[in-house]
Protein backbone atom coordinates (compact mmCIF):
# COMPACT_ATOMS: atom_id res chain seq x y z
CA UNK A 1 0.00 0.00 0.00
CA UNK A 2 1.47 3.26 -0.83
CA UNK A 3 2.51 6.13 1.84
CA UNK A 4 1.65 9.13 0.30
CA UNK A 5 2.78 12.52 1.83
CA UNK A 6 -0.25 15.23 1.37
CA UNK A 7 -0.12 18.52 3.06
CA UNK A 8 -3.28 21.15 1.26
CA UNK A 9 -2.57 23.86 2.87
CA UNK A 10 -1.42 26.66 0.44
CA UNK A 11 -0.89 24.29 -2.33
CA UNK A 12 -1.70 24.49 -6.18
CA UNK A 13 -4.40 22.41 -6.98
CA UNK A 14 -5.53 21.10 -10.40
CA UNK A 15 -9.35 20.96 -11.76
CA UNK A 16 -11.50 19.43 -14.67
CA UNK A 17 -14.75 20.58 -14.56
CA UNK A 18 -17.34 19.69 -17.21
CA UNK A 19 -20.76 20.70 -17.54
CA UNK A 20 -24.15 18.38 -17.20
CA UNK A 21 -24.48 16.11 -20.50
CA UNK A 22 -20.82 17.67 -22.13
CA UNK A 23 -23.00 20.94 -23.08
CA UNK A 24 -20.61 22.96 -25.49
CA UNK A 25 -22.12 26.32 -23.09
CA UNK A 26 -18.99 27.60 -22.24
CA UNK A 27 -17.36 29.44 -24.70
CA UNK A 28 -20.58 31.12 -26.06
CA UNK A 29 -20.75 34.84 -25.10
CA UNK A 30 -22.83 34.35 -22.36
CA UNK A 31 -21.20 31.60 -20.89
CA UNK A 32 -17.40 33.21 -21.35
CA UNK A 33 -19.10 36.37 -19.31
CA UNK A 34 -20.90 34.29 -16.23
CA UNK A 35 -17.97 32.11 -15.83
CA UNK A 36 -15.62 34.62 -15.89
CA UNK A 37 -18.02 37.35 -13.52
CA UNK A 38 -18.51 34.34 -11.09
CA UNK A 39 -14.94 33.79 -10.44
CA UNK A 40 -13.82 37.25 -9.81
CA UNK A 41 -16.82 37.34 -7.13
CA UNK A 42 -15.53 34.53 -5.69
CA UNK A 43 -11.83 35.49 -5.61
CA UNK A 44 -12.72 38.92 -3.86
CA UNK A 45 -14.45 36.50 -0.66
CA UNK A 46 -12.47 33.76 -1.09
CA UNK A 47 -9.03 34.80 -2.60
CA UNK A 48 -7.10 31.83 -4.82
CA UNK A 49 -4.88 32.25 -7.75
CA UNK A 50 -5.94 31.43 -11.17
CA UNK A 51 -2.44 30.22 -12.39
CA UNK A 52 -3.64 28.90 -15.83
CA UNK A 53 -7.15 28.00 -17.14
CA UNK A 54 -7.97 26.38 -20.39
CA UNK A 55 -11.93 26.96 -21.66
CA UNK A 56 -13.32 24.23 -23.83
CA UNK A 57 -17.08 24.23 -25.11
CA UNK A 58 -17.73 21.98 -22.41
CA UNK A 59 -15.11 21.93 -19.74
CA UNK A 60 -12.85 23.71 -18.58
CA UNK A 61 -9.39 22.90 -17.07
CA UNK A 62 -7.58 25.16 -14.13
CA UNK A 63 -4.86 25.19 -11.74
CA UNK A 64 -5.46 27.35 -8.85
CA UNK A 65 -2.85 28.31 -5.90
CA UNK A 66 -4.92 28.48 -2.54
CA UNK A 67 -3.56 30.37 0.11
CA UNK A 68 -1.30 29.47 3.42
CA UNK A 69 -3.29 27.74 5.89
CA UNK A 70 -6.29 27.41 3.30
CA UNK A 71 -7.77 24.13 1.23
CA UNK A 72 -11.08 24.79 0.85
CA UNK A 73 -11.66 24.71 -3.21
CA UNK A 74 -14.60 23.14 -2.70
CA UNK A 75 -16.72 26.03 -1.52
CA UNK A 76 -14.92 28.09 -3.91
CA UNK A 77 -16.02 25.75 -6.53
CA UNK A 78 -20.06 26.00 -5.19
CA UNK A 79 -20.02 29.06 -4.73
CA UNK A 80 -18.92 29.95 -8.57
CA UNK A 81 -21.29 26.76 -9.95
CA UNK A 82 -23.98 28.30 -8.16
CA UNK A 83 -23.29 32.01 -9.69
CA UNK A 84 -22.30 31.26 -12.75
CA UNK A 85 -25.94 29.06 -13.54
CA UNK A 86 -27.92 32.10 -11.85
CA UNK A 87 -26.33 34.46 -14.17
CA UNK A 88 -26.72 31.89 -16.90
CA UNK A 89 -30.44 31.80 -16.67
CA UNK A 90 -30.71 35.18 -15.93
CA UNK A 91 -29.11 35.79 -19.07
CA UNK A 92 -32.40 33.66 -20.35
CA UNK A 93 -30.01 30.51 -21.09
CA UNK A 94 -31.85 27.02 -20.29
CA UNK A 95 -30.27 23.97 -18.17
CA UNK A 96 -30.88 20.30 -18.86
CA UNK A 97 -34.23 19.60 -17.36
CA UNK A 98 -32.88 18.00 -14.08
CA UNK A 99 -33.34 14.46 -12.54
CA UNK A 100 -36.01 14.02 -9.57
CA UNK A 101 -32.88 14.16 -7.14
CA UNK A 102 -31.58 17.43 -8.16
CA UNK A 103 -34.65 18.60 -8.45
CA UNK A 104 -35.98 17.39 -4.71
CA UNK A 105 -32.46 19.42 -3.76
CA UNK A 106 -33.09 22.62 -5.88
CA UNK A 107 -30.66 22.10 -8.31
CA UNK A 108 -30.47 22.82 -11.73
CA UNK A 109 -28.78 20.31 -14.52
CA UNK A 110 -25.83 22.94 -15.68
CA UNK A 111 -22.97 21.01 -14.18
CA UNK A 112 -21.77 17.36 -14.00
Amino acid sequence: MSNYRRSHEGRTFFFTVVTHARRPILTTDAGREALRSAIFQVQETRPFEAVATVLLPDHLHTVWTLPVGDNDYSTRWRHIKTLFTRQWLAAGATGNEPSDSRRKRGEQAVWQ
